[in-house]
């Protein structure tokens, strides 16, 4: 599933719409939960994960 930040909101796009998914304390860990949300998806093996 495609994810994208604006700002401290973590969107993700559902039937061609980008909707909300969750709100981050701070731009730089709304790419942290990107990097995990992906990671989760794949079965990447991360220390958080």
């Amino acid at each position: 599933m495609p994810w994208r930040t604006r700002g401290k909101e973590v969107q993700k796009k559902v039937n061609g719409k980008w909707v909300h998914h969750a709100t981050a304390k701070s731009v730089e860990n709304a790419y942290a939960m990107i990097r995990l949300l992906r990671a989760v998806k794949h079965g990447w093996k991360t220390d958080r994960v």
